[in-house]
């Protein structure tokens, strides 16, 4: 998990929102993956989507979330926390960024996808958010707690295009495992 990366996006939807509750958070950066990963083949912040009873949710980054003291090394940690405010107020955590972040950390492609994610959704409220997540095949079709399968995340697109994906998606992860497997 690249922290700067999912840092610099925290920093921009607080920067373009201001302080921005946890679980429109979550599920902003849901629409934000899913929809990278329709048009460049990739998810943006590299996390795993369950389901959970408000919807999807990347597990690392809620983790991060919820206790940033406990679920990152210290030198991720640092970084987090020079970027990014955590408050807890009435058991409801709030994000909120320090400062502007680098940039750079992100590409033009995911840049783009932010914008059009917050031009679509940036103006709705964490539980209308959950009733939208809720409508998403990915969801529905998962167990309480299992993975949202990549299949129903992409099932919009038409059929040549899913299973060009498909195919792109299990050549690029096998060639992670070998690669993986090659430094062990």
């Amino acid at each position: 998990m690249n922290i700067k990366k999912i840092t610099t996006v925290l920093c921009y939807l607080s920067n373009k929102l201001g302080a921005i509750d946890k679980l429109k958070t979550i599920k902003l950066l849901y629409y934000i993956d899913k929809q990278h990963l329709l048009e460049y083949g990739r998810f943006i912040t590299n996390d795993t989507y369950v389901k959970m009873p408000y919807g999807p949710v990347p597990t690392k980054i809620l983790d991060i979330i919820n206790e940033p003291e406990i679920n990152l090394f210290d030198e991720d940690k640092k970084y987090f926390n020079e970027y990014i405010s955590i408050q807890l107020d009435d058991r409801k955590r709030t994000i909120t960024s320090k400062k502007i972040p680098d940039i750079t950390e992100l590409s033009k492609s995911e840049i783009k996808t932010i914008e059009n994610i917050l031009s679509t959704y940036g103006d709705y409220k964490g539980g209308e958010l959950i009733d939208i997540t809720h409508q998403e095949k990915a969801w529905q079709n998962a167990a309480h707690n299992d993975n949202l399968a990549i299949e129903d995340m992409i099932s919009e697109l038409p059929e040549d295009k899913r299973k060009k994906l498909l195919i792109y998606l299990q050549e690029n992860t096998e060639t992670k495992k070998f690669f993986h497997a090659l430094q062990a």
